[in-house]
């Protein structure tokens, strides 16, 4: 209230210079005030003279600390230090007078205001102040006066102390306490209802809530109507249009600058993408000549509305006039069709690099938005108890390692936040399984093959179940597409490739007309055994980097187990080719045997005269 006093007291002095000049003949407005000063200091006098006529006068030590208070309000050091001291003393000897708790706090932020406070100690004073307040209201809650001086100088804090909210509610209820006097209609008790909403909308100003400000200010104008301080709530809302309109072109200009960075750098991916693609597969697909045009048309576009976005935010006027034909920092549907291009860009980028689009935009956009939104949350919870507690360190470097430090569980958070948010996705957005366990599950069904085309129909019908394909087919690596496939697969390092990377042309296209998205080779040890066609998965979802590298060892496990199970075919064939020699030699030896015999007794037959002689 002293606060808004003074206000009122410059603002008539001002306004009305010509009958203030004639009680002060010649005085020009700026020496008016001063005079006003001086009669403060002079009652300030007046004040000690009687006090040291009765110096345990308690209503005199008040108003003298008052008057005081008035004086330290413009700076005068000499009141200030002499106010604290008296509001000192009359708090020590009586601990619950909650007028005298209010004021003395209210120096000691006077004191932190005009530098008078070392850094170091400014934390401490500060809570030392604002506690004394909080207990003078405790004290006396419905006391306008201490009401008044808490939610000024709340107000008057930083809004890093965060007690903006602590001076909209003092001054509502300083509204709702002078409501309840009988005076409250017209005249002096409206007109101190319009002083209090005047300053309770500016509180709802500092914390960006125009619409309650607005309505405060409309108030203080009706309450104050027929006197000059109607002026000034008039030019609040007059301020508050112009601020909403200014809001709105900030906004504007905010969103011109991320929407037009974030267009120049998709459109320069793309660009960089399409032209490796055509130069370095020497691709013609449909459509992705065009593509290259309109990727580096929106990049170069949207390149050429960055620069007067970055001039408007460092307020670069010589630059930012040459290029006043761009006008969507005053018409917002004009910023509208500036940023059309970018949905055409992310159309380009599902179309030709699914894969990696999907990656990008929802797994580590979707990892990265979340630890901003967490990094905001968390800066609203500690900003104010990070700021106390950094003015109390000294030392500057000893303050960045603390402040540094208090994000550092952020960054260390980041990592498992990010497998979570990539687990979620793929399980509820793509409906895919877990990759950790699908090469164990995979395993399990390549133990329980026991033949090659056991192995095949398992391989097929796992992957077609795995990723969702309609569907998945072997092809021997004797047949003419196999070694198509094994030719154009010669210059890459992997075994998994995707129909989009084939630098043969022709062959692509006879695979998307089958319906071919991803080619896994086969081989048993060097050779190849044959490949392994996989179609379209459902919904058009692309394989995304983590698929493709489950895949890339479920083709080499399916190839071990092919080798493994090609080579106990080779030694179980020789197993029984040396059984059947075994065998043969055995029934000849039983045949010469047997014929040996035969002929004995046949020569018996024949010459039994010689056999009895013999």
């Amino acid at each position: 209230m002293l606060l808004m006093k003074r206000i009122l007291i410059l603002f008539i002095l001002l306004a009305s210079g010509a009958p203030v000049r004639a009680q002060y003949p010649g005085a020009e407005p700026l020496s008016v005030w001063e005079k006003s000063r001086q009669m403060q200091r002079d009652y300030v006098e007046h004040l000690k003279e009687k006090l040291a006529s009765d110096p345990e006068n308690l209503a005199l030590k008040m108003d003298l600390g008052r008057a005081y208070h008035w004086l330290a309000l413009e700076r005068e050091e000499v009141a200030l230090v002499e106010g604290e001291k008296l509001f000192a003393k009359i708090v020590e000897q009586d601990p619950r007078n909650a007028v005298a708790l209010a004021y003395h706090s209210s120096f000691l932020g006077l004191k932190i205001g005009y530098g008078l406070v070392p850094q170091e100690e400014i934390s401490g004073v500060g809570m030392r102040a604002f506690g004394q307040m909080d207990r003078a209201v405790g004290l006396a809650p419905d006391s306008i006066e201490v009401r008044q001086v808490r939610g000024y100088a709340s107000f008057n804090a930083p809004s890093v102390a965060g007690r903006d909210r602590v001076a909209i509610e003092d001054f509502t209820h300083v509204i709702r306490l002078l409501e309840q006097r009988p005076d409250t209609e017209g005249g002096p008790g409206s007109w101190r209802r319009g002083e209090i909403y005047l300053v309770l909308g500016d509180a709802y100003r500092k914390i960006e809530d125009s619409a309650n400000a607005r309505a405060s200010w409309e108030r203080a104008a009706e309450l104050l109507s027929g006197t000059s301080l109607r002026l000034v709530a008039e030019d609040r809302l007059r301020s508050q249009g112009q601020e909403d309109e200014s809001a709105a072109i900030n906004a504007r200009v905010l969103t011109a600058l991320f929407g037009f960075l974030i267009g120049a750098i998709i459109f320069a991916i793309l660009t960089a993408l399409i032209l490796r693609d055509l130069l370095r597969l020497h691709k013609r697909r449909g459509g992705m000549v065009a593509s290259l045009f309109v990727s580096m048309g929106a990049m170069f576009w949207n390149a050429m509305n960055l620069v007067p976005a970055v001039n408007n935010i460092i307020g670069d006027g010589q630059t930012a006039a040459a290029w006043q034909f761009i006008d969507w920092n005053r018409n917002a549907l004009y910023l509208i069709l500036s940023l059309s291009p970018i949905p055409f860009g992310l159309m380009i980028a599902y179309r030709f690099y699914k894969a990696t689009f999907m990656d990008i935009v929802l797994k580590r956009g979707a990892a990265l938005m979340a630890v901003f939104a967490l990094s905001m949350v968390y800066a609203r919870l500690v900003e104010y108890h990070t700021v106390m507690t950094t003015l109390r360190i000294s030392v500057g470097t000893l303050r960045t390692i603390f402040f540094a430090g208090m994000w550092l569980w952020i960054y260390l958070l980041y990592p498992p936040l990010r497998d979570r948010i990539y687990a979620l996705v793929d399980r509820y957005v793509f409906k895919r399984r877990d990759y950790s366990r699908l090469l164990d599950w995979f395993n399990d069904r390549l133990r329980a093959v026991t033949d090659e085309a056991s192995l095949i129909a398992v391989t097929t019908d796992g992957l077609k179940e795995a990723f969702a394909a309609d569907r998945v087919r072997f092809v021997s690596a004797s047949d003419d597409l196999a070694i198509k496939v094994s030719a154009a697969l010669a210059d890459k390092k992997g075994d998994v490739v995707l129909r989009q990377r084939l630098a043969d042309v022709e062959l692509e296209a006879g695979l998307e007309k089958e319906g071919v998205e991803l080619i896994l080779a086969i081989r048993s040890g060097e050779e190849l055994a044959g490949i392994i066609l996989v179609g379209q998965r459902a919904y058009g979802q692309g394989y995304l980097s983590e698929e493709l590298s489950v895949l890339r060892a479920l083709t080499a496990q399916i190839g071990r187990t092919m080798e493994n199970l090609r080579l106990h075919e080779a030694r179980r064939k020789q197993a029984l080719l040396e059984e059947e020699g075994s065998d043969n030699t055995f029934k000849q030896m039983t045949f010469y045997r047997s014929l040996a015999i035969i002929t004995h007794h046949a020569s018996r037959i024949i010459y039994p005269v010689s056999y009895r002689r013999g």
